[in-house]
């Protein structure tokens, strides 16, 4: 089995209290089947699936996008009452925003730099004490004994292990990335927003350097929090085994009541942004999507396979750069 690397109700507005909540953050690079996973796992009794919260603000609260329920974010019956329930400074797109710039893929390094790191270390501990609430919130109103964010970024999760009474715990999700660079490069409509617009492409060589950069820095996360190495070819091909994995990482005991081996029934979820897969509802199946093994050029190959070898093969995507071979 696969590459595993180990190192409810609601409760209304008035009810909320800050408590405790663990937090499972899928980290990894874009479209390497976090957004299934998440969904997957809100299957789970005290589970709540939160999809990509760092887009709370700007997807969420400034363009009113839509929450998984099929409800715009400030009105979703979940969302609305975790924005009533925390300081308005914590829930101010104006001001939460520029500070969010910090987070962002060029600042990876940042942190380690001799005279920069120390401010944006500062900076990054400022803002996880206003962001924390936010979790806690959720925390009181699903009632969940652990909140999925699929956000992805290590910056993200990095900002998470600052807050106080947060208790993080990363599934660290990697794909192949010549699958990355070809899901990445075609058309696929956004169904979150009141006009249908397409999802943002990249070329393969942008796709290769940013897989390259989020995924050695998730590797990174391993040596300060708890962490789950897990490939999605490995997830597809046995998602039962792997749920009950990152069950027991999460310190959750119950089970999926509608997973099978090949296909899984997916309820309603309250995600706030995400792949549009995210709106599925009813049986679905699960099994690696492999259309870049017959769509993808061998240019796009090889360019994907010079750029993000060693580190594809150290995860096990084959022993030649370029080559067809997968994992």
């Amino acid at each position: 089995m696969g590459d595993f690397a180990e190192t409810g109700s609601t409760r209304g507005a008035a009810d909320l209290r800050p408590r405790n909540v663990r937090v499972l953050a899928i980290v990894g690079s874009d479209r390497s089947g976090s957004t299934v996973l998440d969904n997957v796992l809100g299957g789970i009794p005290g589970v709540f699936s939160a999809g990509e919260v760092r887009y709370l603000w700007q997807r969420g609260l400034v363009e009113r996008r839509l929450c998984g329920c099929g409800v715009e974010i400030p009105d979703c019956p979940v969302w609305s009452r975790v924005i009533a329930g925390v300081p308005a400074a914590t829930m101010d797109s104006s001001a939460l925003l520029p500070a969010l710039a910090m987070l962002r893929t060029r600042h990876l390094a940042t942190p380690a730099m001799p005279v920069l790191g120390r401010g944006h270390r500062d900076r990054l501990a400022a803002l996880a004490d206003r962001v924390a609430p936010l979790y806690h919130a959720l925390g009181s109103v699903t009632d969940a004994e652990v909140i999925v964010d699929s956000s992805k970024r290590p910056t993200w999760a990095r900002l998470l292990a600052l807050m106080d009474g947060v208790d993080v715990r990363i599934v660290h999700l990697i794909r192949d990335p010549r699958a990355v660079a070809h899901s990445r490069k075609r058309f696929k409509l956004q169904l979150d927003t009141r006009e249908r617009r397409a999802m943002s492409v990249n070329r393969p060589a942008t796709s290769a350097l940013y897989w390259t950069a989020w995924n050695l820095a998730a590797t990174g996360l391993r040596r300060r929090l708890p962490y789950l190495r897990l490939r999605y070819e490995d997830v597809m091909a046995d998602p039962v085994a792997t749920v009950d994995a990152i069950c027991h990482f999460a310190g959750v005991d119950g089970r999926h009541p509608d997973l099978g081996p090949s296909g899984v029934v997916l309820r309603m979820t309250h995600t706030v942004s995400g792949n549009p897969s995210r709106f599925r509802q009813g049986p679905v199946e699960l099994r690696v999507d492999n259309a870049w093994r017959s769509e993808q050029s061998r240019g796009d190959r090889l360019i994907v396979g010079a750029l993000t070898a060693p580190l594809s093969r150290i995860y096990g995507y084959g022993r030649s750069v370029g080559g067809e071979d997968g994992g």
